[in-house]
């Protein structure tokens, strides 16, 4: 076959023979004129707003039409194909309309018989006339029914019926019940409902005296104004509070004796005894609009359930005290209160933060203007930011889009503690609140802030110097790169930035090794560059930094509007009361790709993986079934020993026959496995497995070994695009050796 347009076209719409198809792919493979056009027709059929030809643009409609049914001159195609080779937008409209045309004449519609004899019986006819059309389209049509229903709807007027005659039944008789005007009775009868109700509220409301008294203008009467106590038989006198008071007794008759307070018993110097208001329940005053911190608790986190041993009975759990004990047991200081944690406000108006609930186990919105508990996690999904007050004005939180925390008590020396799982924060130091607007009293003005920062088992502080300062921590969890690997500490990558201001950063408990970082440095915060916390090798030298990231930038581009309609889309999907699981699992299958892609990141995000298992099964986008690996890939590198829970997962949507490859694709390879034959054959061969998840695991991570190589491959491609794609593959294997050439001795 000739490598023409046309049959371009038909072999992207997958109209062609299989040897057709396989000699047009090695076509393809070995032109690069050919495969660049290939690439160009897929990309300005994705591209928005291209627009349409214009009126005086050629070719025209007809022309184009003659062009795909392949009834054109010889002339009038090679002038055609000219100017879509020269023109994006009539590239685009061809391509796009051979591709429509492909899918309605490949699969056309089906009309049941009893539609099209509906169709052929519609018209408001008389009785008459329909017997007389049904006797004659019978006995002209053989009795079949849908061509006696024409016939008769053709058929002339009988013999004998004056022209003119009235034939159809009156407009109003043949106009459908649904489309009928609703009887009066029926349109009143809400009226009537709805004046009855209000007409019964008034009566209600009239028949309350102290309404009715307010509705009047009438003063409601004082406690006790009328009343009439009676003790002993003898009238109560009523004091001038309007207060109803006992008469005066006499022990003897004579001199009056005080009433005692009935229920109380008035213990030394007037304060009541304790036995004597048994059922009382004493509570501390209730603040509006703020909830009371729980009692801060050691590590609760929400991913980890940690069982704490209990001590059989009759023994003495480890640090109780035995009876008895407290007599022999020397006087000690008293013990030095834990410090708590300062108050935390989200003082977001708009995006979405995420608070996690430890009775349910699952994550739900934060109100607004909430206040965060010590010991509780919190979560901010992309594409939102989420903004916290610290201490009541003293400092500023602001989480970015992808970030886990925990706010946590403070311990000796910090002011604030935050335990950062994953993402981006940025803090920023505030003028020192008055001691009036806080509960605590305020600081010293030229006090520095001091937060401690806990990341997996290690603990660091910094110190931001002057109000005003700024800076800004990330903390990337890594993915593994072997089988059933264990990362160890080396489990994450970070860095902190210093935006305004100077920082202090000191790493490790009371063996500090510190760093001073001017504004616009930064400093790297993974293992392998600052080595192992308490040695005597020093912190790496701050560098300056080439360019601020983008997420830091005051100054980046607003959002665009696409953006902003997909964030207010994705916003909506948020229930107050409702947990994540519930409301972002059926997002998944939107047919929004972006709005699918941030439900199954914010999955992630929450440690869900079994919704992420199912996602990379069942997801319609390739942005979504990526960010299930990348988040199944993440949990794996925190939670290496459970690797048979997430089997379990994958036994739930996955054939028998393909668990044991996405278990092993999804711990990932390193550099030196894409340099081995056998595991680059292997790969390329799973680009053409029958299931799609596995082609987008395969092809995530040939795409990565060999930095960002495609061949055209897409997972979800034409089974014709995808064999010819995956024999460029093949060729690259024989070439190279391996998907990396080996390196040499």
């Amino acid at each position: 076959m000739r490598l023409t347009l046309r049959t371009l076209l038909a072999y992207l719409d997958d109209m062609l023979e299989p040897n057709q198809a396989r000699e047009i792919g090695v076509k393809i493979a070995e032109s690069g004129v050919a495969s660049s056009l290939v690439d160009r027709i897929r990309e300005v059929m994705r591209r928005r707003r291209l627009g349409a030809p214009g009126i005086g643009d050629t070719p025209d409609a007809n022309t184009v039409a003659e062009y795909l049914d392949n009834t054109l001159p010889a002339d009038g195609v090679a002038d055609l194909e000219r100017i879509c080779l020269e023109s994006d937008v009539n590239l685009a409209e061809v391509a796009a309309a051979h591709q429509i045309l492909t899918l309605v004449l490949g699969e056309p519609v089906e009309i049941p018989p009893w539609m099209r004899e509906r169709m052929y019986a519609l018209g408001p006819v008389s009785n008459a006339a329909a017997t007389h059309r049904g006797a004659d389209a019978a006995r002209l049509s053989d009795g079949h029914p849908a061509v006696a229903a024409t016939e008769a709807a053709a058929a002339p007027p009988a013999a004998g019926t004056a022209v003119g005659s009235p034939r159809r039944e009156a407009f109003s008789k043949t106009i459908p019940d649904y489309l009928r005007p609703a009887p009066i009775w029926r349109r009143a009868l809400p009226v009537a409902f709805v004046a009855g109700i209000a007409i019964l509220w008034g009566v209600l409301m009239w028949g309350d005296k102290a309404l009715s008294r307010f509705f009047r203008g009438e003063e409601a009467p004082r406690a006790g104004e009328g009343a009439v106590a009676a003790v002993d038989g003898q009238p109560a006198d009523v004091p001038g509070d309007g207060a109803i008071a006992p008469a005066p007794q006499t022990a003897d008759g004579g001199a009056p004796v005080a009433p005692a307070a009935v229920g109380v018993n008035d213990g030394p110097e007037g304060i009541p005894e304790r036995g004597a208001v048994e059922d009382a329940e004493w509570e501390l005053p209730a603040v509006a609009g703020v909830d009371r911190p729980a009692s801060p608790v050691d590590e609760v986190r929400p991913f980890v359930a940690v069982d704490v041993p209990r001590a059989p009975a009759g023994q003495v759990e480890p640090g109780a005290e035995a009876p008895g004990a407290a007599a022999a047991r020397p006087e000690e200081p008293p013990a030095v209160p834990r410090p708590v944690a300062p108050v935390m406000t989200y003082e977001s108006t708009s995006g979405v933060a995420l608070r996690h609930d430890a009775a349910v186990g699952d994550w739900f919105p934060l109100p607004r203007e909430a206040v965060v508990a010590a010991d509780e996690w919190l979560a901010c999904p992309e594409p939102f930011e989420a903004e916290f007050d610290l201490g009541g004005g003293r400092a500023k939180l602001r989480l970015f889009g992808g970030t886990g925390i925990r706010y946590a008590a403070p311990p000796q020396g910090a002011d604030f503690a935050i335990e950062i799982e994953r993402g981006m924060l940025a803090l920023e130091r505030m003028r020192n609140a008055d001691a009036d607007d806080v509960d605590e009293p305020a600081p010293a003005a030229d006090a520095p802030l001091v937060v401690s920062l806990i990341v997996r088992d290690e603990s660091w502080s910094i110190t931001l110097g002057s109000p005003g300062t700024r800076c800004a921590i990330e903390i990337v969890p890594r993915q593994p790169t072997g089988f059933e690997e264990e990362l160890g500490d080396a489990s994450y990558a970070g860095a902190l930035y210093s935006v305004s201001g100077s920082v202090r950063f000191a790493d490790g408990g009371g063996r500090e090794r510190t760093a001073e970082l001017s504004e616009g440095q930064w400093l790297p915060l993974g293992p392998e560059e600052r080595g192992v916390a308490g040695t005597s090798h020093p912190l790496p030298a701050p560098q300056a930094m080439p360019t601020m990231p983008a997420w830091l930038d005051p100054q980046s581009p607003p959002l665009t509007a696409a953006v902003r309609r997909v964030r207010a889309l994705f916003e909506k999907e948020f229930e107050p009361e409702v947990a994540l699981g519930p409301s972002l699992s059926p997002v998944v299958g939107t047919p929004e790709p972006m709005v699918s892609e941030l439900a199954v990141k914010s999955l992630a995000l929450a440690g869900r993986q079994a919704e992420l298992a199912h996602a990379l099964a069942r997801a319609p986008h390739e942005e979504s079934r990526v960010a299930a690996i990348v988040g199944l890939r993440i949990w794996l590198g925190q939670n290496p020993k459970q690797g048979d829970l997430l089997r379990a997962s994958l036994q739930r949507w996955f054939p028998p026959d393909t668990i044991d490859i996405v278990y092993r694709m999804l711990w990932g390879y390193a550099p030196d496995d894409a340099r081995d034959p056998a595991i680059s054959a292997e790969l390329v061969q799973w680009l053409s497995h029958e299931n799609l998840a596995v082609r987008q695991l395969a092809f995530f991570h040939v795409r990565n070994l060999t930095l960002g190589r495609t061949y055209d491959y897409l997972p979800h491609n034409l089974p014709a695009q995808r064999v010819a794609a995956v024999m460029r593959w093949q060729r690259h294997i024989e070439k190279e050796g391996a998907l990396l050439a080996p390196a040499s001795p």
